[in-house]
């Protein structure tokens, strides 16, 4: 079972809602041309908030792969060490 942890959660949805909301907002008020800099300045912090939670998420599923990986050969080790003896195991491993 995979375990996330609050703080990346919160942080990852607390972008999330912000690319959202600015984004929003950023159509709501392109309409007058003294607010059009507004609406773009917040178009592209939403898309720049969006694409770093799309990113962080990558990376967080990449690298818990990693570490299941490496926990599995780890394992792996430990149990194989209990029957063999070191030298014939690092030979099979290669």
């Amino acid at each position: 079972m995979r375990t996330f942890s609050l703080r990346t959660f919160l942080t990852t949805r607390t972008a999330l809602l912000l690319a959202i909301l600015f984004l929003i907002v950023a159509t709501k008020i392109g309409e007058p041309s003294y607010l059009v800099l507004l609406s773009e300045v917040l178009r592209d912090l939403g898309i720049a908030f969006l694409v770093a939670v799309v990113v962080a998420r990558l990376y967080e599923v990449g690298e818990r792969r990693r570490r299941d990986l490496e926990t599995m050969e780890s394992i792996l080790d430990a149990s194989m060490g209990e029957y063999v003896s070191p030298e014939i195991w690092q030979d099979v491993k290669r």
